[in-house]
């Protein structure tokens, strides 16, 4: 029996049961003692662009992996009522589980689950600090190896857990939940599971607030470090969200809009028919406009782009 398990789920497409990779990691007296990791086969092993861009996962990573009832034969011992389930962000985490139990028609034990964030935040002075698992690992100085790989997030998300019990001087997940008047817990039965997973990441609409470093940045010398970033146009090598995501990475900072304080204005190819007949769109013309004025910004084609990075 263990104190708790942290469970993390990658999915192959917006849909919340199509579930590819999992990661469970197993947590007792704040030792781990066991992990696992599955990849999981998803209906019609079917895959969206943006999703293998964030995970890295495709359709031949999962061809000959099981689906998920098969998975689940293996680790339904896990949820049981002696068990808290915890997961960063755990409502989207427990909604891939309730639609994946749902598809294939399987029973699941009733067991209580705890959101990391609401663990931790008992643990952090500063409310206003960041909720992601990145910002949260960074604040207790733990390494988060490949972000988005299930069995790491959810080795991540563990080792929160056991930093904010512990720093609560608590023995187990178990006597911090019921140390407090009000119900830290919920069951898996209440849950109100999410229907659709939002497309965050879909080509040029992703939002900087979504983009967080993978681990904290530690090389100040590099060329982007601490400057800021639009991107304009469609890059040949990268998708959008990738393209941010290796900025922040860095320690850059990615902007919607070009200013006097832009540094850099990366150009991809552009869509002639929107863009004028000079071929630039208003943020690389803009760009052009400010640095005649001297403004000190560097206006970088995709190659010059990568070749710094």
């Amino acid at each position: 029996m263990y104190d708790f398990i942290a469970i993390d789920f990658e999915t192959a497409t917006t849909d919340m049961n199509s579930a590819c990779s999992l990661g469970i990691v197993c947590v007792d007296k704040f030792e781990i003692k066991d992990k696992k990791y599955f990849l999981i086969k998803p209906p019609q092993n079917k895959y969206l662009a943006n999703n293998t861009a964030i995970h890295g996962l495709s359709a031949s990573d999962t061809e000959n992996a099981p689906d998920f009832a098969e998975v689940w034969d293996e680790i339904r011992s896990l949820f049981s009522p002696d068990c808290i389930v915890v997961a960063h962000n755990a409502r989207f985490d427990l909604s891939v589980l309730r639609s994946c139990l749902d598809l294939y028609s399987l029973d699941c034990d009733d067991f209580p689950y705890i959101d990391s964030i609401a663990v931790s935040n008992r643990a952090i002075p500063d409310k206003k600090y960041g909720q992601s698992l990145v910002e949260r690992a960074a604040f207790f100085n733990i390494p988060i190896g490949s972000h988005h790989n299930a069995l790491d997030d959810a080795t991540t998300c563990a080792n929160i857990v056991i930093s904010s019990v512990k720093t609560t001087n608590r023995r187990s997940l178990h006597t911090y939940c019921s140390s407090f008047r009000r119900r830290t817990t919920h069951l898996f039965s209440e849950l109100k599971p999410m229907t659709k997973i939002p497309n965050r990441f879909d080509g040029k609409k992703v939002s900087a607030v979504n983009i967080v470093p993978a681990a904290p940045v530690s090389d100040t010398a590099h060329p982007f470090y601490g400057k800021s970033f639009v991107l304009t146009g469609d890059l040949e090598t990268l998708t959008r969200s990738s393209a941010m995501q290796r900025i922040v990475d860095v320690g850059g900072v990615v902007k919607s809009g070009v200013s006097a304080k832009t540094d850099f204005v990366i150009v991809g190819k552009q869509d002639a028919s929107v863009v004028g007949s000079d071929g630039m769109s208003t943020k690389e013309r803009k760009a052009h406009e400010l640095k005649d004025k001297g403004a000190a910004i560097q206006i970088l084609n995709e190659k010059e782009f990568l070749e710094l990075l």
